[in-house]
């Protein structure tokens, strides 16, 4: 990696050091700024971050223009770092799945997150705070200080490696740890590899838009009849709930290897081999087959119930409890359901010939009248029974169930 004209002033016990005092000051600075002071604490925690570079470099006389390196960027560049962006982001999303599934208690973070950034922003403030001020502020620090310190190590990988680890950590989240991991190593070899940090500040502003621009659409007009739906449903952190996804979402990362080796290749045509496209549709087919074996094993194995019925509502007929399952051992499972045509009221009801009620629930009135719900159950056969109110007589509803 190029060196800092100046490079005897920055060293890598610096850069732990500093990485130590960053730490530190965002416990105890920028923690409290942001729990007592909400957005205007997010804005201050990024400006400070800047702040901190910029104090930095004049104390030990370090070219801001050398610690943060801009050049002019190509087309080639650009489509290099679309690429790396395109792969890495659904293997980011595959590391949140895995991570909930290994801690399940991480998620509440992630519904407390989601409250505070985009419980009171319009959109233009979201994109600024999300991902503007991020990409300038902490790619400045990360990928500016704190890699600077390391440029007298001769292995790239190294720095790729430690850098990408401070920058998981220093989001002190269980949750999002390997993927901030992730996305700073990515970030970090754009830097070693081109020595320009508006490279890596593109990706991640990009990065934080796509997340940005989905969690500002979840919780606003755009997904309100999702969210009403959702009201009702008991959203639980188990390992077997999340794991049912887990093939889906490996299917989902299948042609990231390939794009991570275009990019690669790109930004770095020089140091590239043929071999990194073999290795890459290995890799590729490999998470090809395991998602699709995981997903066909779940479906296959994993199922109970899937069921769609259509019956009249008449005085004479409100029940209906024509769907039966049965369970061999003690298990978990997931119960989603959805009614059609119908705008009575209802309610889902899963009893055991034991006496057992497994789920009593009321379906949503609004929006998509869907339910989803993770419950346990003990060997026993159950029922299935849907009942209507009054108001739903004369009504033909279409009732879809699945049990797995």
């Amino acid at each position: 990696m190029q060196k800092l004209t100046n490079q005897e002033r920055l060293r890598p016990w610096m850069g732990f050091a500093l990485f130590a005092f960053v730490m530190l000051f965002f416990v105890f600075v920028c923690g409290p700024l942001q729990e007592h002071l909400g957005l205007v604490g997010l804005v201050l925690t990024e400006i400070l971050f800047l702040t901190i570079v910029i104090v930095f470099c004049l104390i030990r006389k370090i070219s801001i223009k050398e610690v943060l390196p801009m050049k002019k960027i190509s087309f080639k560049d650009i489509m290099g770092c679309i690429f790396l962006l395109a792969g890495s982001f659904p293997l980011s999303l595959l590391m949140v799945v895995i991570t909930s599934i290994i801690v399940p208690s991480s998620t509440s973070e992630a519904e407390a997150l989601s409250d505070t950034l985009y419980g009171s922003m319009n959109y233009i403030t979201t994109v600024l705070v999300i991902a503007l001020l991020p990409a300038i502020c902490e790619e400045s620090m990360h990928r500016g200080l704190l890699l600077s310190c390391f440029r007298s190590l001769k292995k790239d990988w190294l720095i790729v490696l430690i850098i990408g680890l401070f920058f998981g950590i220093n989001h002190l989240s269980v949750l999002r740890f390997a993927t901030t991991f992730m996305l700073g190593m990515v970030l970090s070899y754009v830097v070693v590899k081109k020595n320009n940090i508006l490279l890596s500040m593109f990706i991640h502003f990009m990065n934080n838009l796509i997340s940005a621009t989905a969690g500002y659409l979840s919780s606003t007009e755009v997904a309100k009849p999702i969210s009403q739906a959702m009201d009702s449903v008991e959203i639980s952190t188990a390992t077997a709930s999340m794991s049912q996804f887990v093939g889906s979402f490996i299917l989902i990362c299948t042609l990231s290897p390939l794009f991570i080796a275009i990019g690669m290749k790109l930004l770095n045509p020089e140091k590239h081999r043929r071999r990194n496209f073999l290795i890459a549709g290995i890799l590729s087919t490999v998470l090809f087959i395991s998602g699709l074996g995981i997903t066909i094993a779940n479906s296959t194995f994993g199922m109970l119930l899937n069921s769609t019925i259509t019956y009249d509502i008449t005085e004479e007929y409100k029940e209906n409890s024509t769907l039966e399952f049965d369970v061999d051992e003690e298990r978990q499972a997931v119960v989603v359901f959805e009614l059609q045509d119908s705008q009575g009221d209802y309610t889902v009801k899963i009893d055991g010939d034991n006496g057992s009620n497994i789920l009593d629930v009321e379906v949503p009135s609004d929006g998509l009248r869907l339910g989803i719900y993770y419950v346990p159950l003990q060997p026993d056969h159950y029922t299935v029974t849907i009942v209507a109110g009054d108001n739903a007589i004369g009504e033909t509803p279409t009732f879809d169930i699945a049990i797995s």
